[in-house]
């Protein structure tokens, strides 16, 4: 049988993991274009399952005016189609969706034998062929949680093939002819709609139903970082749209059960969007457990030294040399500096980043995030020798404005500088002038912001391609405490 692709699945039904009862993080809701365009999608499938699909011989006696009887073998269904266009999804609100598939076509093609004993005795083989255009079939699929996964249990299956038109070969004598038609088509019509709702219920249980058990539960990325977005409740059914609960936590590996690691706050609410597809993320919940996690990982320990200072404005790289020609760079302006600092040394910054909870904030301007270092500035010496000069902190606030935009799968955007500060936390060599240091740091952050972040935002980072899914008109909004993504999309299998 014709597996179908991952995407599809996750996208049919919006189910990844277990449920816990616990508040969700991320709410992911399809309305009904969106349910549509799925279920449309899915029904083509239907194109490559039922084509070849055998049915049960069929025999019996022809009735009181005509002693005989007849059968029917080799039954199979020849050509299948269905109007995708036909098909739709109505919402049974708190229990699923009920899917009503249209525009149904049936061939189908056999052999019969019927031995007539009176009025005139007649033995007669054959083939025939049946014919239905406007076939209509009923679906109703119940979602349940099972270990942790999704089971998917076909409830309801209900078809009508319609009027089957028949054509026999083989000489059969006219005045039987139309007879015998009508009956082929009645003993048919219960034996294909027992066929074809038993092919959907195995497409939903032995496809549909083990993809989703094989599916993980997280997301494992960047050499330790994860990403849970397992259910936190059974799915909702609303009038005009499915609501599904996902859990949206990270964390670092060894850090999974933190009491650190915020909780969503539980108020997140259906999104009332025109678009197919609607997730609506918890800013304190799902941006501050990324944030701790960057917090816990090696990544937020870094140091300040050529390697990276190359990146930044020429300014700020001279300004961290302890000797230059123009005078302005730290060895020269500041004499306790000096004092421990000669030609061919120079100066770095070895910091911890946090990225704590708090100061993660979410309004319509976007989004506002504070990145927090502290650590130590110590001279390098050319033999690899280093002086501990003290230690300082920063603090810096970045707008993620709200023209945060997705285009041809990729986020683009631009992001403000709010404020930043330098401060100094120890000294071993005396006083540092302040106002000096915070004029070049802002000069720095701000370097890095309009020569690095922007470019990088402008240019846009690509998001990661989901198989046979391509996205359309998608919008990111913000609101008090959460982000709202939108999109329409296109399936193609």
């Amino acid at each position: 049988m014709t597996m179908l692709p991952t995407a599809t699945v996750l996208l049919l039904f919006g189910l990844l993991g277990r449920c816990s009862s616990e508040p969700a993080g991320i709410q992911l809701q399809l309305g009904q274009r969106g349910v549509d365009v799925l279920v449309r999608t899915a029904v083509t499938l239907l194109d490559k399952e039922i084509p070849g699909l055998q049915l049960p011989e069929v025999a019996g006696d022809f009735g009181t005016l005509i002693k005989g009887s007849y059968s029917l073998s080799g039954i199979v269904v020849s050509a299948f189609n269905v109007d995708a266009q036909e098909s739709k999804a109505d919402f049974v609100k708190g229990q699923g969706v009920e899917t009503k598939i249209g525009g149904l076509a049936f061939e189908i093609d056999g052999d019969y034998e019927v031995d007539i004993k009176a009025p005139i005795p007649l033995k007669k083989t054959g083939t025939f062929k049946a014919k239905s255009s406007k076939g209509t079939a009923d679906v109703e699929v119940r979602i349940l949680s099972q270990e942790g996964h999704p089971r998917l249990e076909a409830m309801k299956c209900s078809l009508d093939i319609g009027t089957l038109e028949v054509e026999l070969h083989g000489g059969f004598l006219d005045k039987l002819i139309d007879m015998f038609k009508k009956l082929i088509a009645l003993v048919i019509k219960p034996k294909v709609d027992t066929a074809v709702c038993q092919k959907l219920s195995e497409v939903i249980t032995e496809q549909l139903d083990p993809l989703l058990r094989r599916l993980p539960l997280e997301a494992s990325f960047l050499d330790g970082f994860h990403f849970d977005y397992a259910l936190t409740a059974d799915p909702q059914v609303g009038d005009e749209w499915i609501s599904v609960p996902l859990e949206g936590k990270s964390w670092f590996t060894g850090h999974e059960n933190d009491t650190a690691i915020p909780k969503p706050s539980g108020v997140l609410k259906p999104v009332s969007g025109e678009q197919m597809l609607c997730v609506a993320v918890d800013a304190e919940a799902v941006l501050g457990s990324a944030a701790l996690a960057f917090e816990e990982s090696p990544r937020s320990h870094f140091v300040l030294d050529n390697d990276m200072l190359r990146h930044f404005p020429e300014n700020i790289r001279n300004f961290f040399q302890c000797a230059c020609a123009d005078g302005m760079c730290i060895g020269a302006i500041f004499p306790s500096v000096r004092r421990h600092c000669h030609a061919g040394a120079s100066l770095q910054f070895e910091s911890n980043a946090t990225a704590a909870v708090a100061p993660i904030a979410v309004n319509s301007s976007g989004v506002f995030a504070t990145l927090r270092t502290n650590g130590t500035l110590e001279v390098l010496f050319p033999d690899q020798t280093r002086y501990d000069l003290g230690d300082i902190g920063s603090e810096t606030v970045v707008l993620l404005e709200d023209s945060f935009r997705i285009e041809n799968n990729t986020l683009r955007g631009e992001a403000k500088l709010i404020s930043t500060h330098f401060s100094v936390i120890y000294s071993s060599i005396g006083p540092f002038t302040k106002y000096l240091l915070n004029l070049v740091w802002r000069d720095g952050v701000f370097g890095v912001m309009n020569g690095i972040i922007n470019p990088l935002l402008k240019k846009g980072i690509p998001l990661p391609a989901i198989e046979h899914v391509a996205l359309q008109n998608s919008s990111i909004s913000f609101a008090d405490d959460e982000v709202i993504l939108c999109s329409d999309f296109v399936l193609s299998l």
